[in-house]
C-alpha cells in the first residue's frame, strides 16, 4: 500500500517538472520572437523612439535656395547710381562756376554724358518728381525724390526721368530711374552730370556713407 502511494506521489512531481518545464521553454520561444522581431535588418535595434533623426552631414538639395520675399535675403547695401563712377564734385566746399561762389556742396556730382542710364540705388517709392518738361526743370533740372526706408531719403537731380515713374511709384534696386540731362540750371558749367543728395532723418549726410566709392 505504501509502494503505491511513493509511485504516485513521484509521478505527481514529475508532472510537475515536465508542466515547469514546457512552461520555459514557451516563455523562451517567446522572448526570441520578441527580439527577432524588432532586430533591424542591419543586426542592430531598431527602435523608433518618435525624435528626429541626428544630422548626418548632407545637407537637403532645397537648402540654400533663399525666398525672395524673407527679409533676411534682401541685400541692403546700396548701389553706385551710375556704371561709370566719376565724381566731378563731393560733399565739400566747392566753387560754382555756374554762380561764381563758394558754397559747401550738398551731395555728390556723377559726371557723364547726356543719356547716361541713371539707376535707382536701393529699392524705395518716389516721394516728389519734377519731370524735365516743367517749367522749374530749367533751375533745377528734372529729379526724383526717393523715400529708401529707414529714414533715408536721395534725390537724383539733373536727370529726364524715366516713363511711368511717378509719384508714389514702387521703385526696385537697380531699376532706370532715367538719363543724365544736357547741362542746365544752377549746376550747369559742371557739364551733364548726376547730383545725388541723401538725407538721413531729414538730416543731409555724405554719401560716402552708403556709397564707399571714394579712393575706390
Amino acid at each position: 500500500m505504501k509502494n503505491q502511494e511513493t509511485k504516485k506521489s513521484k509521478k505527481k512531481v514529475l508532472l510537475y517538472y515536465l508542466i515547469l518545464a514546457a512552461c520555459l521553454l514557451v516563455i523562451a520561444a517567446v522572448t526570441v520572437t520578441v527580439i527577432f522581431t524588432v532586430r533591424g535588418s542591419d543586426g542592430n535595434l531598431s527602435i523608433d523612439s518618435g525624435t528626429e533623426k541626428p544630422d548626418d552631414g548632407n545637407k537637403d538639395p532645397d537648402e540654400g535656395n533663399k525666398d525672395p520675399d524673407d527679409p533676411a535675403s534682401v541685400d541692403t547695401s546700396y548701389l553706385a547710381p551710375v556704371k561709370a563712377v566719376a565724381l566731378a564734385n563731393e560733399f565739400d566746399l566747392i566753387h560754382n562756376e555756374t554762380l561764381d561762389w563758394y558754397y559747401r556742396h550738398e551731395g555728390f556730382d556723377f559726371a557723364g554724358n547726356t543719356g547716361d542710364e541713371v539707376v535707382a540705388m536701393q529699392d524705395g517709392t518716389v516721394k516728389s518728381v519734377v519731370y524735365e518738361t516743367d517749367p522749374s526743370a530749367v533751375i533745377t533740372g528734372g529729379y526724383l525724390e526717393i523715400d529708401h526706408g529707414n529714414g533715408i531719403v536721395a534725390t537724383y537731380q539733373f536727370i529726364d526721368v524715366a516713363a511711368g515713374i511717378g509719384r508714389g511709384s514702387v521703385i526696385k534696386r537697380g531699376q532706370i530711374l532715367g538719363k543724365m540731362s544736357e547741362e542746365l540750371g544752377t549746376e550747369k558749367y559742371v557739364g551733364a552730370h548726376l547730383h545725388l543728395e541723401i538725407r538721413e532723418n531729414c538730416e543731409l549726410v555724405d554719401p560716402q556713407t552708403f556709397l564707399e566709392i571714394i579712393g575706390k
